[in-house]
Protein backbone atom coordinates (compact mmCIF):
# COMPACT_ATOMS: atom_id res chain seq x y z
CA UNK A 1 0.00 0.00 0.00
CA UNK A 2 1.48 3.37 -1.10
CA UNK A 3 2.77 5.72 1.56
CA UNK A 4 -0.28 8.66 1.02
CA UNK A 5 -3.15 6.05 1.23
CA UNK A 6 -1.39 4.46 4.58
CA UNK A 7 -1.26 7.97 6.03
CA UNK A 8 -5.00 8.84 4.83
CA UNK A 9 -6.28 5.36 6.38
CA UNK A 10 -4.14 6.35 9.71
CA UNK A 11 -5.56 10.03 9.84
CA UNK A 12 -9.16 9.04 9.22
CA UNK A 13 -8.88 5.96 11.89
CA UNK A 14 -7.73 8.35 14.25
CA UNK A 15 -10.51 11.40 13.52
CA UNK A 16 -13.64 8.80 13.74
CA UNK A 17 -11.67 6.82 16.49
CA UNK A 18 -12.28 3.49 14.58
CA UNK A 19 -9.79 0.86 13.48
CA UNK A 20 -7.22 1.11 10.68
CA UNK A 21 -8.65 -2.17 9.34
CA UNK A 22 -12.46 -0.96 9.45
CA UNK A 23 -11.45 2.06 7.78
CA UNK A 24 -9.44 0.17 4.87
CA UNK A 25 -11.97 -2.10 4.09
CA UNK A 26 -14.99 0.31 3.74
CA UNK A 27 -12.66 2.38 1.20
CA UNK A 28 -11.92 -0.66 -0.67
CA UNK A 29 -15.58 -1.59 -0.54
CA UNK A 30 -16.24 1.67 -2.06
CA UNK A 31 -13.77 1.31 -4.92
CA UNK A 32 -14.84 -2.09 -5.57
CA UNK A 33 -18.77 -1.39 -5.62
CA UNK A 34 -17.54 1.29 -8.88
CA UNK A 35 -15.33 -1.15 -10.15
CA UNK A 36 -18.61 -3.48 -10.48
CA UNK A 37 -20.80 -0.20 -11.97
CA UNK A 38 -17.75 0.73 -14.57
CA UNK A 39 -17.26 -3.10 -15.65
CA UNK A 40 -21.31 -3.73 -15.97
CA UNK A 41 -21.47 -1.78 -18.97
CA UNK A 42 -21.51 -3.61 -21.96
CA UNK A 43 -19.23 -2.12 -24.44
CA UNK A 44 -19.48 -4.51 -27.21
CA UNK A 45 -22.91 -5.20 -28.22
CA UNK A 46 -25.55 -2.49 -27.33
CA UNK A 47 -27.28 0.05 -29.34
CA UNK A 48 -27.79 3.74 -28.41
CA UNK A 49 -31.72 3.11 -27.44
CA UNK A 50 -30.16 0.34 -24.33
CA UNK A 51 -27.09 2.61 -23.42
CA UNK A 52 -29.53 5.34 -22.28
CA UNK A 53 -31.42 2.99 -19.81
CA UNK A 54 -28.11 2.03 -18.37
CA UNK A 55 -26.92 3.82 -15.49
CA UNK A 56 -23.29 4.61 -16.83
CA UNK A 57 -22.53 7.61 -14.31
CA UNK A 58 -20.91 7.15 -10.87
CA UNK A 59 -20.84 10.40 -8.05
CA UNK A 60 -17.49 10.42 -5.99
CA UNK A 61 -18.31 13.36 -3.68
CA UNK A 62 -15.44 15.87 -3.46
CA UNK A 63 -13.87 14.21 -6.93
CA UNK A 64 -16.73 14.47 -9.47
CA UNK A 65 -18.65 12.41 -11.39
CA UNK A 66 -17.10 9.25 -13.55
CA UNK A 67 -19.12 9.00 -16.86
CA UNK A 68 -19.26 7.67 -20.14
CA UNK A 69 -21.07 9.11 -23.55
CA UNK A 70 -22.07 6.59 -26.06
CA UNK A 71 -19.99 8.39 -28.28
CA UNK A 72 -17.09 7.47 -26.63
CA UNK A 73 -17.83 3.84 -26.94
CA UNK A 74 -18.36 3.93 -30.42
CA UNK A 75 -15.46 5.46 -30.95
CA UNK A 76 -13.52 2.30 -28.44
CA UNK A 77 -15.60 -0.38 -30.46
CA UNK A 78 -14.14 1.41 -33.66
CA UNK A 79 -10.44 1.48 -32.38
CA UNK A 80 -10.68 -2.39 -31.40
CA UNK A 81 -12.20 -3.62 -34.70
CA UNK A 82 -8.81 -1.51 -36.01
CA UNK A 83 -6.43 -3.17 -33.86
CA UNK A 84 -8.38 -6.85 -34.34
CA UNK A 85 -8.17 -6.67 -38.21
CA UNK A 86 -4.21 -5.27 -37.94
CA UNK A 87 -3.63 -8.10 -36.06
CA UNK A 88 -5.40 -10.90 -38.38
CA UNK A 89 -3.55 -9.34 -41.26
CA UNK A 90 -0.35 -9.37 -38.76
CA UNK A 91 -0.93 -13.03 -38.65
CA UNK A 92 -2.07 -13.39 -42.50
CA UNK A 93 1.42 -12.09 -43.53
CA UNK A 94 3.60 -14.16 -41.36
CA UNK A 95 1.52 -17.04 -42.69
CA UNK A 96 2.24 -16.25 -46.24
CA UNK A 97 5.07 -18.60 -47.95
CA UNK A 98 8.52 -17.13 -48.38
CA UNK A 99 7.90 -14.14 -45.89
CA UNK A 100 9.33 -15.81 -42.51
CA UNK A 101 13.05 -15.66 -41.97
Amino acid sequence: MNNTLNLALRRVSRKLCVDKKLVEDIYRSYWCFIKSKVTQVPLREISEEEFNLLETNVNLPLLGKLYVEYDKIERYRKHLKYLEDAKAKESEADRLPGTGD
